[in-house]
């Protein structure tokens, strides 16, 4: 993959499977934001199809100008495009109307605050998802889940309708392991409840409910480890900063940094639960979820967005 991230562990595995029914299948990631002009296969072939892999942070930036002048498929990951946006270079005006059509509902006077980022809205991109020009300049548009079809369609109308297409986040077969094995690899005492946290460090993910809770099991005598598979500061949150506060996880939290795919399954695999959690959610699929449940091991979700979608003959209701 060529970044440290689920887009291109994901982008990776779409390359190889398109690669038997094309004569060509190119790909360029825009790890310094370099205008894909510059790439010899940026103008598209006669009969090629560019697609797309768009996500909501500047390393999209150049992908987002390129799917906005070369219509194609564009595999849409996220249904909240504000911070990728102010990565554009809009002015100021082209900025504030690109706001207007993603939320017509918001006075000129709440675009302003919005924009300008005042105290008391903490989350503009719940606000303003800037998607009309996107799906009104792509051939199609591919999302992960009904409710991220159904979002798209709630804000667009029924002209963006016919453009949007549901194909499920895929999950990968992992090789059997064995658990008790690898917590003996990788020095897990066997008979200690891990529970396991994975991906980039951001608030939706709840890290603060998991700290509180393996913090509460711990001072009642649980000996739990809170096992963060990935970098703990990469995001908006430092995971290390998270636990100070509470003395029980003092031994009883730990990070692994960046994990390549194999290693990740490893800790997947030796997990007693795995804990994903997102609030608010912006219709974002989990790579890593979908790794679990590839390996049936135990997840505790939020049953919202396209988490809710998950079938019910693979969840247990709550007690």
């Amino acid at each position: 993959p060529p970044a440290r991230n689920g887009f291109a562990d994901y982008t990776e595995r779409v390359v190889e499977s398109l690669k038997p029914h094309f004569r060509q299948v190119s790909i360029r990631y825009n790890e310094d934001a370099v205008p894909l002009a510059d790439a010899p296969f940026a103008r598209t072939p006669p009969r090629g199809v560019p697609l797309y892999q768009i996500g909501n942070n500047w390393q999209h930036t150049e992908i987002l100008k390129q799917a906005l002048q070369t219509p194609g498929v564009v595999l849409l990951h996220d249904l909240q495009l504000y911070y990728l946006y102010e990565s554009t270079g809009r002015s100021y005006e082209q900025f504030q109307g690109l706001m207007a059509a993603s939320n017509p509902h918001l006075s000129a006077k709440t675009l302003s605050a919005i924009f300008d980022k005042r105290p008391t809205l903490k989350l503009p991109y719940l606000l303003c998802n800037m998607l009309p020009e996107l799906v009104a300049r792509s051939r199609k548009v591919v999302v992960h889940s009904q409710f991220a079809r159904n979002f798209i369609v709630r804000h667009l109308g029924k002209a963006a309708e016919d453009k949007i297409h549901v194909i499920p986040h895929f999950a990968i077969a992992a090789r059997p392991r064995d658990p008790a094995a690898l917590r003996e690899r990788y020095g897990c005492a066997p008979d200690v409840p891990l529970i396991v946290t994975a991906g980039f460090a951001t608030r939706a993910k709840g890290f603060d409910l998991v700290a509180e809770a393996v913090a509460n099991l711990r001072r009642i005598g649980v000996p739990a480890i809170w096992l963060h598979a990935g970098d703990p500061q990469h995001g908006d949150l430092n995971l290390y900063e998270l636990a100070k506060p509470y003395p029980d996880l003092s031994e009883g939290f730990m990070a692994t940094g960046y994990l390549d795919e194999e290693t990740l399954d490893d800790y997947v695999a030796m997990a007693d639960v795995l804990v994903n959690l997102r609030f608010p959610t912006v219709g974002e699929s989990s790579g890593s979820l979908a790794r679990a449940l590839a390996a049936a091991a135990c997840v505790i979700v939020s049953d919202t967005g396209s988490y809710a979608e998950i079938p019910s003959w693979a969840v247990l209701p709550p007690p």
